[in-house]
């Protein structure tokens, strides 16, 4: 690299006072043309830029500012503009040709006569590839390399400029190889041979290096692979340690050379092979340097021999030692971190690029070293790991109290070299940020920092969780740095960062994804840092390069998308396609309402509705006809051995839904943990305890029917008894039950699963729901005929539903006597017991609510006057004489809502002498619902309100559902 004593790029101004620039605005200019004055630019230039995947597109330059590493553009047809750090782009060329005296630049008379001919240059990039050129000068600073193209025999120039951080080493001059076929040192073939050997010693696999040197032999790589492929998180070199082939310290020599030889100069390998002398090479590289212009960079000293093909181990070990003379120590990040932590980004890429250069160490090795557990500890947390490799061995030693949180930190980061970050001062970016949902952040326990080369560095506790890493770069499509935080509680810090930033859980965009239609300037500067072919796919109008259902990344996208919502609580998953390019919404129903989870780019919009058909049995090739269907994930998670249901919806455009409700858990709830009151409890096992008759459940879609009349057939299924069931589906299933599910695609409905049933010598019958006359008509006949019914319907109230049956068609009198209860219910938000507080209920409070609970009775003669409620309400719920409210702050556990599960909310009217007779009479729900009252119903608002005076849910939860 040069180093030459150039103006800086912020010089004072050459341009007239009228037409006068930001000082950051200037573009270096070639030395020879005037020491001490750099090109003033316009407010919008033409430019070209070549962005990290190799996708150039025309923008219009508006700022240069190299004091903070910031280009501003216009891309049209965006009318705002948009910042580009120097880091984002490998290339940025302004393609008006120019010559230093345009633009009111006062050049140095003569100049056209003192520029030097043009020389080649070639230019490294740290992707690997090279760009080569012809340019009649540069200049090299701290923000990267400046070059001027000819243009012709014009004296016209182009302006190139490139980001330190784009390259590894730029060469003036002739190649070297061309130096040395013209001297006759080299044959073209073997030029073309050497070229050959140098990419193949770049592409040299670790395993294949280290059969070459004769460090292991063929079958002892085939060994370890074996191991290697048993178990997927596990890599090579640990393999083969493990497998005692291999030394740890052979193996860092070995990776060290494996560094170096991908780098190695023609010129270092010529020498090695014996195809030329080092002082062949010192020739040629002299002749090199005599054709380079005056203010090209010295050429890099030669090498020292690092690693022959034929070399022997030991000959390895003494080059490498060589070698580590010639280059000084590289600094550990862990010790430099030790008592000051990370708190910029020059800071943090300085720790990183540091840590890359480290040997690998394992953590138990670590943790020996420092003392924190001894080889017989991790000999036995080794042997514990084999059991469930999805734990990581630090995580596993910090729960079997072997080592702390904190002995755990301290091995990462200094025997391992993992920077710490001190999370609350360090400048977060906030494009970072937009990559991870803040959802997902707190899931995977991963702060996103910023980007380097195209990478998100991340803050986590666990930096060896690779499934969460694997995730983590599913999600964002970039490579995951992983880092420590310096202290605190990382997920409690997740939401605040966040918040701070600007993004709050209502934000789950990704960044990178294909931009949309308008190609605004953010998703273009998104796709800047797609990998490969994506950016030009991306900014194509009409191309779709649509995922497949069996993509790896999909797969494990599902399984993960699924197992969350199960750990969470989650009822339903809606996964909700729209046209275009429009993203993939993917919301939950948690505690009975819907939120955002993530959003996908359209690509994977047909893979992933095509991978939920494929994994429940569905017709993959039908969009036109809905279709439903059931997931047994256990086939896909052995871990998580839980049912779907899904529904497939057709929706505009040729496209579909998908709704996925996670059935209850396979055991049913014991009676006396659905929070019902003593009361409605102890009479509702009373009729359940029957021989005969009928008991009903009613509620909207999503109350726990079906929950509640598991859990009463449970508490009466004894060997005693013959059980059948009728459902669609069969959510829940228990020891004892013959269940059977319904499909009224091929006629098996309920009523004629009833008529089997009654031939089959049952005690009890459980139909899922009663959808018609002809069912409720065998269900009655049933009760009749010495079986107990029970069954849902969708009603409002316990009332509502003897006038509804009514109503269908049933005999008063038969339906009078066969019914023995009816048990409407509703689920309420439960408030989160870890963030729960309450304040002394004001008088006005406890007035809405005997309103509220009194009003129900109208001039009922047996209403309660309101001081004896409000004396029953006090001997059962106040705290030293006073009625509390209770409300949820917020908090990590329920994630800031306040409200953590449900809680259900119960009507039972049992029938009575007096209810029975006006069913007979045909009697209104209003004339009902009083009687039962009278006898000791509770309404679904009265019940309500006494859960909330005993801290389970609040008012407004209780008024949301229930009427009064």
């Amino acid at each position: 690299m040069s180093d030459l004593s150039l103006p800086p790029l912020n010089a004072p101004e050459l341009r007239s006072a009228d037409r006068a620039p930001a000082e950051s605005s200037l573009w270096a200019m070639p030395p020879a043309a005037n020491a001490g004055t750099a090109w003033p630019l316009g407010t919008s230039e033409p430019c070209a830029i070549l962005g990290l995947n190799d996708k150039s597109f025309n923008a219009r330059l508006a700022q240069f500012d190299a004091n903070t590493g910031l280009a501003t553009v216009f891309v049209p047809p965006a009318r705002s503009p948009m910042q580009l750090r120097f880091g984002q782009f490998q290339r940025l060329t302004l393609t008006e040709p120019v010559m230093p005296s345009s633009n009111g630049v006062n050049a140095a008379p003569g100049w056209a006569d003192r520029v030097p001919g043009d020389t080649e240059f070639q230019v490294q990039l740290n992707n690997g590839k090279s760009h080569t050129g012809r340019t009649i000068s540069h200049v090299e600073n701290d923000q990267g390399l400046f070059l001027f193209p000819p243009i012709g025999e014009s004296g016209l120039v182009q302006r190139m400029f490139y980001p330190r951080s784009a390259y590894r080493r730029v060469d003036f001059g002739p190649r070297l190889g061309e130096v040395l076929v013209s001297q006759h040192t080299l044959s073209p073939q073997q030029l073309r041979d050497a070229l050959a050997e140098q990419q193949r010693i770049r592409n040299l696999k670790l395993g294949e290096m280290l059969v070459e040197v004769e460090l292991i032999t063929p079958p002892q790589l085939q060994q370890a692979l074996e191991l290697q492929s048993r178990t997927p998180m596990l890599r090579l070199g640990e393999a083969l340690i493990s497998l005692t082939i291999l030394s740890p310290e052979n193996l860092a020599s070995a990776l060290r050379s494996q560094t170096r030889n991908r780098n190695l100069p023609l010129g270092e390998l010529l020498v090695n092979h014996g195809v030329i002398s080092r002082e062949e090479l010192r020739e040629a590289l002299e002749i090199k340097r005599a054709q380079l212009p005056d203010d090209a960079p010295s050429l890099p000293m030669l090498d020292p021999l690092v690693f022959q093909t034929t070399a022997s181990p030991p000959q390895i070990t003494e080059a490498l030692a060589e070698a580590e003379k010639q280059q000084p120590k590289p600094q550990r990040p862990g010790d430099a971190l030790r008592s000051d932590h990370v708190k910029t980004p020059e800071q943090l890429h300085a720790a990183i690029e540091a840590q890359s250069r480290m040997p690998m160490v394992r953590i138990g090795e670590a943790l020996i070293a420092l003392g924190y557990i001894t080889e017989g500890q991790l000999a036995a947390a080794l042997t514990n790991q084999g059991k469930d490799r999805k734990v990581p061995l630090g995580e596993l030693l910090v729960n079997e109290g072997l080592i702390t949180r904190s002995n755990l930190q301290t091995a990462l980061a200094r025997k391992m070299g993992y920077p710490q970050v001190d999370v609350l001062a360090f400048p977060i970016d906030i494009e970072a940020l937009r990559k991870l949902p803040v959802a997902a952040a707190q899931r995977l326990e991963m702060l996103p920092l910023g980007l380097m080369n195209g990478k998100v560095i991340v803050a986590t506790e666990d930096p060896s969780r690779r499934d969460r890493i694997d995730e983590a770069e599913f999600l964002t499509q970039s490579k995951v740095v992983p880092v420590l935080p310096a202290a605190g509680n990382l997920l409690e810090q997740i939401p605040l960062l966040y918040a701070k930033g600007g993004l709050d859980e209502m934000t789950l965009e990704f960044s990178a994804v294909p931009v949309p239609e308008s190609q605004s300037s953010d998703s273009l500067l998104a796709a800047l840092e797609l990998p490969g072919d994506n950016m030009g796919k991306a900014l194509s109008d009409d191309s779709d390069d649509a995922v497949e259902q069996s993509d790896s990344s999909l797969v494990r996208l599902i399984n993960s998308m699924i197992v969350e919502a199960h750990t969470q609580g989650v009822s339903d998953i809606h996964i909700e396609t729209r046209p275009g390019r429009e993203k993939v919404k993917v919301r939950f129903r948690v505690d009975g309402l819907l939120r955002p989870y993530l959003e996908l780019p359209h690509t994977y919009r047909q893979a992933l509705v095509a991978r939920l058909k494929i994994m429940c049995d569905l017709d993959i090739s039908e969009r036109r006809r809905p279709q439903d269907g059931k997931i047994n994930f256990a086939r896909f998670v052995p871990s998580c051995p839980i049912e779907l249901r899904v529904a497939m919806i057709p929706t505009a455009n040729g496209l579909e839904d998908a709704v996925l409700r996670i059935l209850a858990s396979a055991k049913p709830l014991p009676l006396d943990s659905l929070g019902m009151s003593p009361h409605n409890l102890s009479h509702l096992k009373k009729a359940v305890e029957r021989p005969y008759g009928m008991v009903l459940c009613v509620g909207p879609t999503g109350s726990g029917k079906t929950t509640t009349l598991h859990s009463a057939l449970s508490f009466i299924n004894t060997p005693e008894r013959k059980i059948w069931t009728a459902e669609d589906p069969v959510e829940i299933t228990q020891a004892g039950l013959r269940q059977v599910q319904v499909n009224p695609k091929i006629d098996w409905t309920f009523a004629k699963a009833l008529r089997a049933f009654l031939r089959a010598d049952p005690d009890v019958i459980m139909v899922g729901e009663i959808r018609d006359n002809e069912t409720a008509q065998i269900a009655v006949e049933s009760s009749l005929t010495g079986h107990l019914v029970l069954s849902t319907l969708h009603t409002n109230s316990a009332p509502e539903t003897i006038t509804r049956l009514l109503d269908m068609g049933m005999d008063p009198f038969n339906f009078a006597d066969a019914l023995l209860a009816v048990l409407a219910q509703r689920l309420v938000r439960r408030i989160c017991s870890g963030c729960k507080t309450s304040t002394p209920a004001t008088d006005e409070q406890i007035e809405e609510l005997l309103n509220d609970s009194l009003h129900i009775w109208g001039d009922h003669p047996q209403a309660p006057t309101r001081e004896a409620t409000l004396a029953d309400w006090t001997s059962r719920y106040a705290v030293d004489g006073r009625l509390m409210f209770y409300k949820g702050t917020g908090c990590a556990k329920c994630g800031n809502t306040g409200v953590k599960g449900r809680a259900g909310v119960h009507e039972l009217l049992t029938v009575t002498k007096g209810v029975r007779h006006l069913i007979q009479q045909g009697g209104r729900a209003e004339q009902i619902q009083q009687h039962a009252m009278g006898e000791g119903m509770r309404t679904l608002r009265q019940d309500g309100i006494e859960k909330v005076l005993a801290g389970v849910t609040t008012i407004e939860e209780v008024r949301a559902t229930s009427n009064n």
